[in-house]
């Protein structure tokens, strides 16, 4: 029975034809397959790059704490920068600040959503300003 089927040209039975090749049908579904998948990728990693950069940057939590600590002093002879965090909560900067005629001092800038705020070794709040300044490039 084998060699009749074979013979005849035909390996399915009667009846259970396949449906006709439909070239269209295979184009979408490479476009599916290949390159929806690619675009999604490239809105996901696009989407955690804008997230990632939503944030100041070093430079700018840094300048905004020493203008703030400028505006706080008088007679300001040095400012030093003795340690950097940034945490999830918020960035912690810590300066060592030299007064004309007085020993230095650490003094703790914290910038949490955008607010600086200073305080002195023994935690007590020196200043605390908003950040006004325009952080789109």
């Amino acid at each position: 029975m084998y060699a009749m089927i074979t013979f005849a040209g035909c390996t399915y039975p009667t009846g259970a034809a396949p449906a006709e090749f439909n070239l269209a049908s295979h184009y979408f579904e490479d476009i599916l397959m290949k390159v929806l998948p690619t675009i999604a990728g490239v809105f996901l990693a696009s989407t955690i790059t804008f997230s990632a950069t939503a944030a100041p940057s070093q430079s700018e939590v840094m300048t905004l704490c020493k203008n703030e600590i400028k505006e706080s002093f008088d007679d300001i002879t040095r400012i030093r920068t003795s340690r950097f965090k940034e945490r999830a909560s918020g960035t912690t900067v810590t300066y060592k600040v030299s007064l004309e005629g007085t020993d230095a001092q650490k003094v703790t800038c914290s910038f949490n959503d955008g607010v600086a705020s200073l305080t002195d070794s023994s935690g007590g709040m020196i200043a605390s300003k908003a950040n006004t300044g325009n952080t789109d490039s």
